[in-house]
């Protein structure tokens, strides 16, 4: 199942009919706290508005599968055009997770970056998301730098770990 649903994976733009998947990883506040974000306020999951700020701040995707729903997004944002980097945000539904979807939409990403002038694209992940960062690994990123207590879900201080990847490390 991995491969076959990795092998389908498309990247588009948001439709209406995306709203409801978009609203769910937006109130999973554990997934909201694993992606450093800070969790909307109860009650403001206002989609819409949500879209047209990560809109306006670079570009957002869906990522689609096979059967062209939802089943999760792709951002890059804080884009830097004259030095042609941006930041890389990632979230999937649950059922998507782990079955190589966030694998194959990033390596569509890689592509779509090429094609916007990037050369390079960095993220950020929590130290302790050992997954995620196993996988980033595996896509060719590395391990740039690590920000001590950086991230404070409410309860807890996190370290971050700074992670980069280099689109066409030729530089061609």
């Amino acid at each position: 199942m991995c491969c076959a649903l990795s092998e389908q994976i498309a990247l588009r733009e948001v439709t209406d009919a995306d709203y409801e998947v978009l609203r769910s990883l937006r109130a999973d506040i554990t997934l909201q706290h694993l992606l450093l974000a800070n969790p909307p306020p109860e009650g403001d999951l206002d989609v819409g508005r949500w879209i047209k700020r990560r809109s306006s701040a670079g570009h957002l995707w869906v990522i689609a599968s096979g059967s062209g729903a939802c089943i999760g997004y792709l951002q890059l944002n804080n884009i830097h055009r004259k030095n042609r980097y941006a930041w890389l945000g990632i979230a999937l539904t649950q059922p998507a997770r782990g079955q190589g979807a966030g694998s194959a939409a990033i390596r569509r990403l890689c592509a779509k970056s090429e094609e916007l002038g990037l050369r390079k694209l960095l993220l950020e992940v929590r130290a302790d998301n050992s997954n995620a960062i196993a996988m980033y690994g595996k896509l060719g990123f590395r391990f740039v730098g690590q920000l001590r207590d950086h991230y404070d879900d409410g309860v807890s201080l996190h370290d971050v770990v700074i992670m980069e990847r280099m689109i066409n490390p030729a530089g061609a």
